[in-house]
């Protein structure tokens, strides 16, 4: 297949994996919105867990998919935060995403 096609292709892939993102996120805060409506001050972690990993698991699927794309055109291999592991660019003393610094 050639470079354009699976580009297109991956970016396809993306569209109900961000939709499915972005759906859960609504969910979430719905959930978090109808403790306080109900005077529940005090949030605990395991109600929302389910949620927010699903919401981490796809954005990680996304970021493949965007690392793959990346690669697809030519623009070189890119490396991990050490801190929040987003891919920044390989020459980055910062992290573009959380803002940690890289080491030499």
């Amino acid at each position: 297949m050639r470079p354009f096609f699976e580009v297109w292709f991956l970016r396809l892939k993306m569209i109900p994996l961000k939709r499915e993102r972005w759906a859960t996120v609504v969910k979430l805060g719905e959930m978090v919105y109808e403790c306080f409506t109900q005077g529940k001050l005090e949030l605990k972690r395991e109600e929302f867990e389910e949620e927010w990993q699903k919401i981490l698991s796809l954005e990680e699927e996304i970021e493949e998919l965007e690392e793959r794309i990346h690669l697809l055109r030519g623009e070189g291999q890119r490396k991990r935060c050490v801190t929040c592991g987003k891919y920044i660019d390989k020459s980055a003393l910062y992290c573009s995403h959380c803002g940690a610094y890289q080491g030499k």
